[in-house]
């Protein structure tokens, strides 16, 4: 996730921190003491206001600045949605309390200042204050507490696990449901609101589908998913590849990893190939994002990378 200077942000789990890498490559530490699981960065009006997920605690930070001027020694926040059953220092006016969420990831904003997460099977909305004594609200805009599969109006539709979401210049969703091995898309127009299939075979994992239709694909625990040029990129973390779907003919890619052949699993490994991205080797790439000139960044999860 980046700002509108070009700094990136990581939510590094496992080191318990948030860190920041500048346009330069240096990397500096600028919140820890809690496990982050996901972050964004509102850039909208270049406000670079920064979200995280404190997911031990269960709780959305808003940091207060700009996030490029964050260090690990001025970090203030407040909290704007917790699972905590009362109110202490920190908490924003009228934060959404005693949400009940689990395993937040996800998280994106649209134009009206919306964050969309991820919570369990769920995926769910939370609405900004419409003043300062406003109390912020929480909706479930698609899925049921139970796992499954099932396309249609976004109130009976099913997810198993959605991980990463990107949010369309037109205003629609894209999920990477993970156990179900789909992208599923959320489409908001019309007034209504419907989920669709749009890349994988539901409820079958696999490695196949390169050159041909996004549907008749099968893909492996995809987890992230982002858009860029105009197109759709995958995580498609069970492969350890990186998948990419051209937007107007829905045509399928793999476009970095390990060449194998189709119908079999590409084995995982850390391998820079010379530079070359398709031959290169991952390890569970989890999320991916793209920059304005069209790099994209992969979090190579168990390589423990940036690549």
């Amino acid at each position: 996730m980046s700002d509108s200077l070009g700094n990136f942000y990581v939510a590094d789990s496992l080191t318990s921190t948030v860190r920041k890498i500048d346009p330069s490559g240096n990397v500096t530490t600028i919140i820890s003491g809690y496990t982050p699981s996901a972050l964004l960065v509102d850039t909208r009006n270049k406000s670079d206001t920064l979200y995280v997920v404190d997911y031990v605690n269960g709780q959305i930070k808003k940091y207060n600045g700009a996030a490029s001027s964050i260090t690990a020694q001025n970090a203030t926040f407040t909290i704007i949605a917790s699972n905590a059953s009362t109110a202490g220092a920190g908490y924003a006016q009228g934060a959404v309390l005693n949400a009940n969420l689990r395993a937040w990831g996800g998280l994106v904003i649209d134009e009206k200042g919306n964050i969309y997460l991820t919570d369990g099977n769920q995926i769910k909305k939370l609405t900004p204050p419409s003043n300062a004594n406003a109390a912020y609200t929480l909706t479930t805009i698609a899925g049921d507490t139970q796992s499954g599969f099932s396309d249609g109006v976004c109130s009976n539709a099913r997810f198993d696990g959605p991980e990463g979401m990107v949010l369309s210049a037109s205003g629609n969703l894209y999920v990477a449901d993970k156990n179900n091995h789909v992208i599923r898309k959320i489409d908001f127009s019309n007034n209504g609101c419907t989920v669709s299939t749009i890349a994988g075979t539901p409820k079958t994992a696999g490695y196949s589908g390169d050159c041909g239709a996004a549907q008749n694909a099968k893909l492996n625990r995809p987890t992230g998913v982002t858009i860029g040029n105009n197109n759709l990129y995958i995580a498609d973390a069970g492969n350890h590849v990186i998948r990419y779907m051209h937007w107007s003919s829905q045509v399928i890619s793999t476009i970095a990893g390990p060449v194998t052949a189709s119908g079999s699993t590409p084995v995982s490994g850390y391998n820079e190939n010379n530079g070359l991205a398709i031959g290169a080797q991952f390890n569970n790439p989890w999320r991916v994002t793209v920059d304005a000139s069209g790099n994209v960044y992969i979090t190579d999860a168990a390589n423990r990378r940036i690549r």
